[in-house]
């Protein structure tokens, strides 16, 4: 109700303002019932406005988002960080659209100069699928492929899914990711198309690459080392793998049996791109993408709200300390 002590032409305007904020009643027809113009009643409005009688709020649902991007940049250094809530989505779904981002943040970054290389991870396969639209630029393959029934395309088709939706070149190599022994990797590393696109790999500019850690289910790395090699690599406090480069807590390259075994770009030709963005997901991958970046494997992120919280609250936990 109005107060009718109120003058009359505040009345006008708490009356015009309810029937036009909340009945959602055109001016035309509020000006018949108070017997005044439409345009006297765009005034009353806008005087209602300025006033304060009436108060807009938009509600934007992505500021919570930019506001944990913000903190992940100011807090790790990163040039880019994206943050996807994707809280009401089933698993399927929810990392559909963390590649899709990622694949956004990809054409943002592409150049007509940059060389993209690409390793094998599930979410780099799906974002290759949303690549339309980055320019014509050579595309290389990281890491050798994984046998596994599990896994439905290898690096190989990766890169070429992502050529021909590009229109670059593919430059790729058939080799198994994990060899039986070190001399067998390095007899496959020796290979002329291995070698020479490993080579290619050291020339990379921008680079998509998911990131594994250490633990069961986190890293399939894990699952195919020996209990020798992971008692060796838990001894040598691994947390994460990035395209077959395994690291500790503090960011450094951790050789050890397992990293004899691995046909894949060096960890320190990794750290030479420019541009690698990180596609991650899971609370339980924060530690391994806070390592990734403080090593300086990574220089941008594209992960979902759960992932962002954990790593600004161990980021703080750290700093408190």
């Amino acid at each position: 109700m109005v107060d009718a002590s109120a003058p009359q032409h505040q009345r006008l305007m708490v009356h015009a303002a309810r029937r036009y904020y909340l009945d959602d009643a055109s001016k035309v027809a509020i000006a018949e019932e108070l017997d005044i113009s439409r345009f006297k009643v765009a005034r009353l409005l806008e005087e209602a406005r300025d006033q304060g009688i009436v108060r807009i709020d938009v509600v934007d649902p992505g500021a919570g988002c930019e506001h944990l991007e913000r903190r992940l940049r100011d807090a790790f250094g990163l040039a880019h960080a994206v943050v996807v809530d994707v809280e009401e989505l089933e698993t399927d779904a929810a990392q559909d659209e963390l590649a899709r981002r990622g694949a956004d943040l990809m054409r943002r970054l592409a150049q007509p100069t940059d060389v993209i290389g690409l390793p094998w991870s599930r979410m780099v396969a799906k974002a290759v699928r949303h690549f339309d639209g980055l320019p014509p630029v050579p595309i290389v393959q990281l890491s050798g492929a994984l046998d596994l029934p599990a896994y439905e395309s290898s690096p190989v088709d990766v890169v070429r899914d992502a050529a021909r939706l590009t229109g670059g070149e593919p430059r790729v190599f058939y080799a198994p990711l994990v060899a039986d022994d070190a001399a067998a990797a390095a007899v496959i590393r020796a290979q002329a198309s291995v070698a020479g696109t490993l080579d290619d790999a050291k020339h990379c500019s921008l680079a998509l690459v998911g990131v594994g850690g250490w633990s069961s289910g986190e890293s399939t790395l894990f699952d195919l080392a020996s209990d020798d090699e992971r008692d060796d690599l838990a001894r040598l406090q691994v947390v994460g793998e990035i395209a077959g480069s395994l690291f500790d807590v503090t960011g450094a390259p951790v050789h050890a049996g397992l990293t004899a075994r691995l046909v894949s770009m060096r960890p320190d030709d990794l750290r030479l791109i420019t541009h690698v963005v990180a596609l991650s997901h899971g609370r339980a991958r924060a530690a391994a993408v806070a390592a990734g970046i403080r090593g300086g494997y990574l220089t941008s992120i594209v992960v979902d709200t759960p992932l962002a919280q954990e790593l600004l609250a161990q980021h703080t936990e750290a700093t408190d300390d």
